[in-house]
Protein backbone atom coordinates (compact mmCIF):
# COMPACT_ATOMS: atom_id res chain seq x y z
CA UNK A 1 0.00 0.00 0.00
CA UNK A 2 1.08 3.65 -0.90
CA UNK A 3 0.38 6.66 1.18
CA UNK A 4 0.76 8.81 -1.96
CA UNK A 5 -1.45 6.38 -3.64
CA UNK A 6 -4.16 4.58 -1.50
CA UNK A 7 -5.04 1.82 -4.49
CA UNK A 8 -7.50 1.19 -2.43
CA UNK A 9 -9.51 -0.54 -5.80
CA UNK A 10 -6.70 -2.48 -6.06
CA UNK A 11 -6.79 -3.70 -2.51
CA UNK A 12 -10.16 -5.04 -3.24
CA UNK A 13 -11.19 -9.01 -2.60
CA UNK A 14 -12.64 -8.56 -6.19
CA UNK A 15 -11.77 -5.68 -8.40
CA UNK A 16 -15.21 -5.34 -10.10
CA UNK A 17 -17.18 -4.20 -7.11
CA UNK A 18 -15.68 -0.41 -6.02
CA UNK A 19 -18.26 -0.19 -4.00
CA UNK A 20 -19.10 -1.21 -0.51
CA UNK A 21 -21.55 0.08 1.48
CA UNK A 22 -23.10 -1.00 4.60
CA UNK A 23 -26.46 0.26 5.76
CA UNK A 24 -27.45 -0.41 9.06
CA UNK A 25 -29.63 1.78 11.69
CA UNK A 26 -27.30 3.34 14.17
CA UNK A 27 -28.42 6.08 14.32
CA UNK A 28 -28.34 7.46 18.22
CA UNK A 29 -29.73 11.10 19.05
CA UNK A 30 -30.83 13.07 22.26
CA UNK A 31 -32.39 16.32 23.33
CA UNK A 32 -32.87 18.11 26.62
CA UNK A 33 -34.62 20.90 27.72
CA UNK A 34 -35.98 22.96 30.03
CA UNK A 35 -38.78 25.61 30.18
CA UNK A 36 -39.97 28.26 31.96
CA UNK A 37 -43.71 29.96 31.09
CA UNK A 38 -45.62 32.61 32.69
CA UNK A 39 -48.94 33.31 31.20
CA UNK A 40 -51.52 36.30 33.00
CA UNK A 41 -55.34 36.37 33.35
CA UNK A 42 -56.96 39.64 32.05
CA UNK A 43 -54.93 42.71 34.03
CA UNK A 44 -56.35 45.96 33.15
CA UNK A 45 -57.14 44.95 29.63
CA UNK A 46 -54.12 43.32 28.93
CA UNK A 47 -53.63 39.34 28.47
CA UNK A 48 -50.00 37.99 28.06
CA UNK A 49 -48.00 34.92 27.78
CA UNK A 50 -44.14 34.47 27.97
CA UNK A 51 -42.28 31.27 27.43
CA UNK A 52 -38.16 30.58 27.51
CA UNK A 53 -36.81 26.87 26.59
CA UNK A 54 -33.24 26.31 27.02
CA UNK A 55 -32.36 22.85 24.88
CA UNK A 56 -29.36 21.05 23.72
CA UNK A 57 -29.60 19.02 20.58
CA UNK A 58 -26.69 15.96 20.31
CA UNK A 59 -27.10 13.32 17.09
CA UNK A 60 -24.29 11.41 14.93
CA UNK A 61 -26.39 12.87 11.82
CA UNK A 62 -29.32 15.14 11.30
CA UNK A 63 -30.79 15.63 8.01
CA UNK A 64 -30.01 18.41 5.69
CA UNK A 65 -32.37 20.94 5.72
CA UNK A 66 -31.92 24.18 5.32
CA UNK A 67 -31.59 24.84 9.46
CA UNK A 68 -28.13 24.37 9.13
CA UNK A 69 -24.79 23.92 7.09
CA UNK A 70 -21.94 21.69 6.34
CA UNK A 71 -22.82 18.73 8.15
CA UNK A 72 -20.02 16.49 6.80
CA UNK A 73 -20.68 13.70 8.75
CA UNK A 74 -19.14 10.43 6.84
CA UNK A 75 -17.15 7.70 9.15
CA UNK A 76 -17.18 4.45 10.09
CA UNK A 77 -20.01 2.72 12.04
CA UNK A 78 -17.37 2.83 14.99
CA UNK A 79 -16.16 6.00 14.65
CA UNK A 80 -19.12 7.65 16.78
CA UNK A 81 -16.78 9.88 19.05
CA UNK A 82 -15.82 11.55 15.97
CA UNK A 83 -19.68 11.73 14.36
CA UNK A 84 -21.57 12.75 17.44
CA UNK A 85 -21.94 16.48 17.78
CA UNK A 86 -24.98 19.48 17.79
CA UNK A 87 -27.91 18.76 16.01
CA UNK A 88 -28.24 21.09 12.70
CA UNK A 89 -31.56 21.99 14.20
CA UNK A 90 -29.98 22.91 17.72
CA UNK A 91 -31.25 26.04 19.18
CA UNK A 92 -30.07 26.70 22.70
CA UNK A 93 -32.03 29.65 23.33
CA UNK A 94 -36.11 30.25 22.52
CA UNK A 95 -38.08 33.34 24.13
CA UNK A 96 -41.48 33.78 22.92
CA UNK A 97 -43.94 36.31 23.97
CA UNK A 98 -47.48 37.09 22.88
CA UNK A 99 -49.58 39.34 24.36
CA UNK A 100 -53.10 41.61 23.77
CA UNK A 101 -54.40 45.41 25.07
CA UNK A 102 -57.57 46.51 24.75
CA UNK A 103 -56.68 50.60 24.81
CA UNK A 104 -58.16 52.62 27.42
CA UNK A 105 -59.21 55.91 25.21
CA UNK A 106 -62.64 56.51 24.81
CA UNK A 107 -64.35 53.47 26.65
CA UNK A 108 -67.79 53.22 28.13
CA UNK A 109 -68.87 56.67 26.67
CA UNK A 110 -71.93 55.35 24.78
CA UNK A 111 -71.17 57.98 21.71
CA UNK A 112 -70.09 58.19 18.67
CA UNK A 113 -66.05 58.60 19.68
CA UNK A 114 -66.43 55.13 21.59
CA UNK A 115 -67.70 53.53 18.41
CA UNK A 116 -64.81 55.20 16.14
CA UNK A 117 -62.11 55.48 18.16
CA UNK A 118 -62.45 53.12 21.51
CA UNK A 119 -62.66 49.27 21.24
CA UNK A 120 -58.67 49.32 19.46
CA UNK A 121 -56.68 46.51 20.55
CA UNK A 122 -52.65 46.20 20.03
CA UNK A 123 -51.59 42.33 19.70
CA UNK A 124 -48.19 41.31 19.54
CA UNK A 125 -45.56 38.45 19.24
CA UNK A 126 -42.10 38.56 20.02
CA UNK A 127 -39.46 35.75 18.61
CA UNK A 128 -36.12 35.46 19.65
CA UNK A 129 -34.00 32.40 19.54
CA UNK A 130 -30.08 31.61 19.24
CA UNK A 131 -28.71 30.54 15.99
CA UNK A 132 -28.05 27.09 14.69
CA UNK A 133 -24.46 25.74 13.97
CA UNK A 134 -22.39 24.71 11.24
CA UNK A 135 -19.86 22.89 10.42
CA UNK A 136 -16.24 24.31 8.44
CA UNK A 137 -15.62 21.77 5.69
CA UNK A 138 -12.47 21.26 3.62
CA UNK A 139 -13.50 19.40 0.05
CA UNK A 140 -9.97 18.94 -0.90
CA UNK A 141 -9.46 16.68 2.32
CA UNK A 142 -7.75 13.34 2.14
CA UNK A 143 -9.12 10.04 2.86
CA UNK A 144 -7.04 9.66 5.99
CA UNK A 145 -8.84 6.31 7.53
CA UNK A 146 -8.90 4.72 4.13
CA UNK A 147 -12.14 3.97 3.78
CA UNK A 148 -13.04 5.10 0.68
CA UNK A 149 -14.69 8.48 1.55
CA UNK A 150 -12.88 11.59 1.99
CA UNK A 151 -14.31 13.19 5.69
CA UNK A 152 -14.45 16.74 4.06
CA UNK A 153 -13.07 18.36 7.71
CA UNK A 154 -10.03 20.19 7.76
CA UNK A 155 -7.68 20.24 10.93
CA UNK A 156 -7.69 23.07 12.87
CA UNK A 157 -4.19 24.63 13.62
CA UNK A 158 -5.58 27.88 16.27
CA UNK A 159 -7.22 27.11 18.78
CA UNK A 160 -8.40 30.34 18.94
CA UNK A 161 -10.82 29.68 15.71
CA UNK A 162 -11.46 25.46 16.56
CA UNK A 163 -15.09 26.42 17.43
CA UNK A 164 -17.16 28.14 19.66
CA UNK A 165 -17.72 31.40 17.72
CA UNK A 166 -20.82 32.92 16.82
CA UNK A 167 -20.35 34.12 12.89
CA UNK A 168 -23.32 35.90 12.80
CA UNK A 169 -22.46 39.42 10.97
CA UNK A 170 -20.60 40.18 7.73
CA UNK A 171 -18.98 42.79 9.25
CA UNK A 172 -16.47 40.66 11.26
CA UNK A 173 -17.25 37.15 9.74
CA UNK A 174 -14.12 36.89 7.72
CA UNK A 175 -11.98 38.07 10.97
CA UNK A 176 -13.68 35.09 12.87
CA UNK A 177 -13.36 32.70 9.69
CA UNK A 178 -9.64 32.69 8.66
CA UNK A 179 -8.06 30.28 6.13
CA UNK A 180 -4.65 30.40 8.16
CA UNK A 181 -6.85 28.52 11.42
CA UNK A 182 -6.92 25.51 9.15
CA UNK A 183 -4.53 23.55 6.82
CA UNK A 184 -6.06 20.00 5.07
CA UNK A 185 -5.70 16.82 6.43
CA UNK A 186 -2.38 15.15 5.73
CA UNK A 187 -1.73 10.91 5.58
CA UNK A 188 -0.72 10.48 9.20
CA UNK A 189 -3.54 12.34 10.74
CA UNK A 190 -6.05 10.55 12.34
CA UNK A 191 -10.24 11.09 12.60
CA UNK A 192 -9.24 12.72 15.92
CA UNK A 193 -7.48 15.39 14.56
CA UNK A 194 -10.06 16.84 11.99
CA UNK A 195 -12.48 19.41 13.29
CA UNK A 196 -15.49 18.99 14.88
CA UNK A 197 -19.28 18.35 13.77
CA UNK A 198 -21.67 21.84 13.83
CA UNK A 199 -18.83 24.11 16.14
CA UNK A 200 -19.80 27.36 14.85
CA UNK A 201 -22.92 29.41 14.78
CA UNK A 202 -24.83 31.20 13.10
CA UNK A 203 -27.03 34.07 13.32
CA UNK A 204 -30.02 34.03 15.73
CA UNK A 205 -33.67 34.86 14.53
CA UNK A 206 -35.16 38.05 15.76
CA UNK A 207 -38.76 39.37 14.96
CA UNK A 208 -41.33 41.34 16.44
CA UNK A 209 -44.54 41.83 14.98
CA UNK A 210 -47.83 43.90 15.94
CA UNK A 211 -51.43 44.18 14.98
CA UNK A 212 -54.12 46.98 15.97
CA UNK A 213 -57.47 45.97 14.99
CA UNK A 214 -61.14 46.79 16.21
CA UNK A 215 -64.53 45.39 15.56
CA UNK A 216 -67.48 47.54 14.53
CA UNK A 217 -71.12 45.85 14.79
CA UNK A 218 -73.03 45.97 11.61
CA UNK A 219 -76.51 48.10 12.86
CA UNK A 220 -79.05 45.62 10.85
CA UNK A 221 -77.74 42.46 11.85
CA UNK A 222 -76.25 40.94 14.28
CA UNK A 223 -72.47 40.91 12.33
CA UNK A 224 -69.46 42.74 12.79
CA UNK A 225 -66.16 43.86 10.87
CA UNK A 226 -62.87 43.93 11.92
CA UNK A 227 -60.45 46.01 10.32
CA UNK A 228 -56.98 45.31 10.93
CA UNK A 229 -53.49 46.16 10.32
CA UNK A 230 -50.75 44.27 10.81
CA UNK A 231 -47.09 44.72 10.97
CA UNK A 232 -44.58 42.02 10.75
CA UNK A 233 -40.74 42.61 11.97
CA UNK A 234 -41.28 45.79 13.05
CA UNK A 235 -38.11 46.53 13.94
CA UNK A 236 -37.19 45.42 10.17
CA UNK A 237 -34.43 43.63 12.08
CA UNK A 238 -32.05 41.80 9.62
CA UNK A 239 -31.57 38.11 10.27
CA UNK A 240 -28.26 36.77 8.32
CA UNK A 241 -27.19 33.45 6.33
CA UNK A 242 -24.86 31.10 6.65
CA UNK A 243 -21.17 32.24 5.81
CA UNK A 244 -19.15 30.32 3.10
CA UNK A 245 -17.76 27.28 4.53
CA UNK A 246 -15.67 25.43 2.96
CA UNK A 247 -12.20 26.76 3.45
CA UNK A 248 -10.87 25.88 -0.15
CA UNK A 249 -13.06 28.76 -1.52
CA UNK A 250 -11.96 32.40 -2.01
CA UNK A 251 -14.94 33.51 -0.38
CA UNK A 252 -14.13 31.39 2.61
CA UNK A 253 -16.54 33.07 5.99
CA UNK A 254 -17.73 35.67 3.91
CA UNK A 255 -21.85 36.04 4.52
CA UNK A 256 -23.40 36.73 1.30
CA UNK A 257 -26.79 36.10 1.89
CA UNK A 258 -30.15 36.89 4.37
CA UNK A 259 -32.39 34.62 5.88
CA UNK A 260 -35.48 36.70 6.86
CA UNK A 261 -38.49 38.48 5.34
CA UNK A 262 -38.13 42.44 5.76
CA UNK A 263 -41.11 44.65 7.75
CA UNK A 264 -43.78 43.84 5.82
CA UNK A 265 -47.54 45.68 6.07
CA UNK A 266 -50.35 43.93 5.70
CA UNK A 267 -54.03 45.91 5.69
CA UNK A 268 -57.35 43.18 5.88
CA UNK A 269 -60.74 43.83 6.33
CA UNK A 270 -62.72 41.00 7.62
CA UNK A 271 -67.00 40.13 7.71
CA UNK A 272 -67.56 38.03 10.47
CA UNK A 273 -71.25 36.53 10.35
Amino acid sequence: MSIRVPRTNDRRPDARYNTNLIVSNIADSSYHAGEIEWESGVIQGFQGRVTYTYSKALDVGSEATSSGTGDVNIFAPDAGSYSRGLSRFDTRHRFTMTGTYLLPFFRDRKDWLEAVLGGWQVATVVRLSSGTPFTVVDNAALDVDFDGVANLRPVCIDPKGCGGLHVDSPVDSTSKLQKKSFRHPRYGDTLGDLMGRNTYYTDGFEAIDLGLYKSFRVPVRNDSIMLRLDVFNVANHVTYGFPTNDFNSANFGRITSTAYAPRTLQLGLRYIY
